[in-house]
Formats: C-alpha cells, sequence, structure tokens
C-alpha cells in the first residue's frame, strides 16, 4: 500500500485510515456497514477522496481519474494531513509487550527490538 499511486477501498474506518495514512489517492466504496456512505461523503467534500459505487465501471472510471492531474489536489490535501502509518510501530509494541511476557515472537524471535 505505501507505495501505491492510488488505493480503491471499502468506507470502514480502518481500511480508508489505513489507506489515506500511506499517502496515496484514495477511491472508496462503500461495500458493507450502514456508517460507510456518509463516512465516503465526508472525506469527498474534504477532498480527499473520490466516491465511487460499488461497481466495476464506476470504481474504474474514479480510479482513472486520480491517476490524471484532476488527482493531484486530492494527493495534496492527503500530503498535506501529514498521515502517519502507525502499523509498523503498533507492531513493533506488541511485540515488546510479548518479550517482556518471555514469548518468542515472529519478529524477534524472543530478543529485544532495537
Amino acid at each position: 500500500m505505501q507505495r501505491a499511486r492510488i488505493i480503491v477501498t471499502n468506507g470502514a474506518t480502518g481500511a480508508l485510515h489505513q489507506a489515506l495514512a500511506c499517502g496515496a489517492a484514495c477511491v472508496a466504496s462503500p461495500l458493507g456497514g450502514s456508517d460507510q456512505p456518509e463516512r465516503i461523503r465526508r472525506y469527498a467534500r474534504a477532498g480527499l477522496l473520490l466516491a465511487a459505487a460499488p461497481e466495476a465501471a464506476a470504481l474504474a472510471k474514479a480510479a482513472e481519474r486520480l491517476l490524471t492531474a484532476e488527482g493531484d489536489p486530492i494527493r495534496e490535501r492527503v500530503s498535506a494531513l501529514k498521515p502517519v502509518n502507525g502499523i509498523p510501530l503498533m507492531i513493533r509494541l506488541i511485540d515488546e509487550q510479548l518479550q517482556l511476557r518471555g514469548v518468542s515472537t515472529a519478529s524477534g524471535a524472543g530478543k529485544p527490538l532495537p
């Protein structure tokens, strides 16, 4: 996700925030959950993404728009937010807690993290 030029996502809070944290321009389409349409509308009004119907043609058209100069203002607004991808930090902190409890972890295999 971090190297993507655009991200197509649903309107779930976690998915949408993770996509924005990666700093890419987003297309969002509500695919489930009654809260998704309103969240997508709010973010679209703020100029942070393009909303699209959950149909292949609508998603493709929105993605194409983001790949043109039309997507530049959205990328600029997302970048101005200075979003941070907190997942690597979260994983490191969980790993540290597990190690403190003597649990061997995949990333550290029980060794202290730097």
